[in-house]
């Protein structure tokens, strides 16, 4: 055919790349082309005619105008392929602008954000962060939780997060139908629909293959984008499950638009002794099925009351699903590379949490007791480490669920023995707290393994005034917020705790904490303890700054308490105010501090920078949010937060 309709030039070319060709696979071909052409062996070739149905004994000319359709077709289905690849540089791309977007912020946070100055911000700065980077998507709402009637069906990514997501969503859509050239007579296709139907469920099919890596990294817990970016594991998620939906949308297009085509080409006798007896479709479809499971799995509502199931879910479908996608992909002639690409970014993670345990610890014995709700456990590490306000661990506790894990903030760290508290939840912490509860005195040793440290480090030292809102069991997170700046003594800095606690119970617990804040030293710490139920009836709780003694110290405390379950308490906290630094602090019993107002405040009094530190119910912390939002075009304010919502 070359012969018959391409220039000599173009005959040359193209018998020398056969040439190669044929050598590579040891045939030698004795004759050039000019020698061939000489003795007219070619021009035999091309006179050669073909009756249809007839058994074919040379090479045969095909129509010039058939030649032209085929050679497009072949154009077009090669523009495909490279439009797939093309457009999955595109997605890098698009995470690339947002990523280096915050890695330069995260320097200079870390390494060139200094106090001092006043406390207005730049006012397009300020907008930004108002109405992009701190704002929730809309209503205030991101860790409170969305109801369906009683049950609870997900909550709110930030307004960033959401336009992150979204974004990805649109190129999808758009790359999915984008350049591809169709037209009339494709040798392969019967007419322009099933044109449409077999690029499109090509495309998928490769889409699905190039974001499977990124699904497996945005999941990760070892991810180095969490160190450089300072992004939270929560937004990592969320990108993790965005991926994750779209790749099953890919999966979906790419499985039901091939059964389509094979149908309307083959029949229906064909069709299913081609998807039934084909090893390519065979993983494929074993592939989709595990996907499915994994998808619908992992759905807010199964994985927030069926953790456990959705765990092992997750762990054997990711195991599972590779090797099947590698043999699709491989039998059908792909591009198996960024199948490796995955399992290296799987194999990595694993093997580093794995490096984890084993340095921090494996086999250690924690010091475990009960108080209400909360689980205490005290261990002795056998490599020292000081986390900072921000960093946790993740905690095994054999006994109980031993493959599953959770993050644990620190409470405090003391002669090298670190403190880790948990509420009681469904799983392995709820069947802990029974178990501890149990026990003589609530108290046992267990055996736990430790992998840490996550996180990256809150800079609160970069602020004239810290302030610490912290709801229930999460003034865990906030002690060891108060102790670590205490530790620094940083000349000026303001630190202000709030506390909201449903019952004055939660003082009993709190009370080894309160007298060692006080015994500490430092900068003196601002506490506010709010507890919202009824139980006490507290006229006026108030330490004075000036006393110098213990005893005078006992005696500023007027208080009246009808039930006095937490005297004791107080009279402690009041006898460890004595020391010269004092903290100051005011317990209010039957109401909640005005989080809007506090906030406020604060920073309207507040010398120059702020930073607000929020960890507790999701309602508490929303709060929080939306009122650091409502000022960050006028205050030289920042937000953070202790947040485990992917769970």
């Amino acid at each position: 055919m070359c012969v018959q309709y391409c220039e000599p030039s173009v005959q040359e070319g193209a018998w020398n790349y056969w040439d190669k060709l044929c050598s590579k696979a040891g045939t030698i071909l004795d004759k050039s082309y000019s020698e061939y052409l000489a003795e007219g062996m070619v021009s035999y070739i091309c006179e050669q005619n073909y009756t249809d149905g007839a058994n074919a004994t040379v090479p045969i000319l095909q129509n010039r105008t058939d030649l032209l359709l085929d050679i497009h077709a072949e154009d077009a289905w090669d523009i495909n392929f490279y439009l797939s690849s093309y457009f999955g540089n595109i997605y890098l791309v698009y995470w690339g602008v947002f990523l280096i977007t915050s890695f330069i912020r995260n320097v200079y946070v870390r390494f060139m954000k200094k106090r001092g100055g006043n406390n207005r911000v730049n006012k397009l700065w300020g907008l930004i962060k108002r109405y992009f980077l701190v704002s929730s998507l809309f209503n205030g709402r991101h860790l409170t939780k969305i109801k369906l009637g009683s049950v609870a069906i997900g909550v709110m990514p930030l307004r960033w997060q959401t336009i992150m997501a979204w974004g990805f969503c649109s190129l999808s859509v758009v790359f999915l139908f984008s350049g591809n050239d169709f037209f009339v007579g494709d040798p392969y296709y019967k007419n322009v629909n099933r044109q449409h139907v077999g690029y499109i469920d090509t495309r998928a099919g490769h889409f699905a293959n190039i974001i499977l890596p990124q699904i497996y990294f945005f999941g990760s817990r070892n991810n180095i984008l969490m160190v450089l970016c300072n992004w939270s594991f929560d937004t990592f998620n969320i990108l993790h499950r965005w991926t994750g939906r779209w790749f099953i949308i890919y999966v979906a297009l790419h499985g039901w638009l091939l059964s389509m085509v094979t149908l309307r080409n083959a029949g229906q006798a064909d069709y299913i002794d081609y998807f039934w007896h084909t090893p390519e479709i065979d993983y494929g479809i074993g592939a989709a099925f595990v996907t499915g499971f994994m998808i619908l799995s992992g759905i807010y509502s199964f994985r927030h009351y069926f953790y456990e199931i959705f765990l092992w879910f997750h762990i054997a479908g990711s195991i599972t699903i590779l090797p099947l996608i590698y043999y699709h992909i491989q039998w059908g002639g792909g591009d198996v590379h960024y199948i490796w690409a995955t399992i290296a970014l799987w194999g990595f993670d694993r093997v580093v949490r794995v490096c984890r345990i084993l340095y921090f610890g494996v086999g250690m014995k924690a010091d475990a007791k009960v108080v209400g709700d909360a689980t205490y456990l005290e261990v002795n590490l056998s490599r020292k480490y000081k986390p900072q306000p921000g960093q946790y661990a993740f905690l095994y506790v054999m006994r109980h669920n031993f493959w599953e894990s959770h993050p644990f903030s620190v409470m405090s760290e003391r002669d090298g023995k670190y403190i880790f508290v948990a509420k009681r939840h469904h799983g392995m912490t709820g069947k802990l707290h029974s178990r501890i509860s149990n026990a003589s005195e609530k108290s046992d040793k267990v055996s736990v393994w430790i992998e840490g440290w996550y996180g990256q480090p809150y800079p609160l030292d970069k602020y004239d005034t810290v302030l610490l809102v912290a709801g229930g069991i999460g003034i865990t997170a906030m002690w060891f917020a108060c102790s670590t700046l205490k530790a620094k003594n940083i000349s000026g800095q303001r630190i202000i705790l709030y506390w909201v606690v449903r019952s004055g119970e939660s003082l009993k617990w709190a009370e080894e904490e309160l007298k060692g804040l006080s015994k500490m030293g430092g900068n003196s710490i601002e506490i506010n303890i709010y507890v919202t139920s009824q139980d006490y009836t507290v006229k006026d709780i108030s330490a004075d700054p000036d006393l110098s003694s213990d005893q005078d110290a006992e005696n500023s405390l007027n208080f009246d308490i009808e039930e006095g379950k937490s005297k004791d308490v107080i009279d402690a906290i009041g006898q460890a105010n004595g020391s010269k630094e004092k903290d100051r602090i005011s317990i209010n019993y039957g109401e909640k501090p005005h989080i809007q107002h506090v906030i406020h405040d604060t920073a309207s009094n507040a010398p120059s920078s702020v930073a607000v530190f929020a960890c507790g119910p999701g309602s508490l912390a929303d709060a929080c949010r939306h009122a650091v939002a409502e000022i960050s075009d006028t205050y030289n304010i920042d937000y953070y937060e202790d947040s485990f919502s992917w769970a």
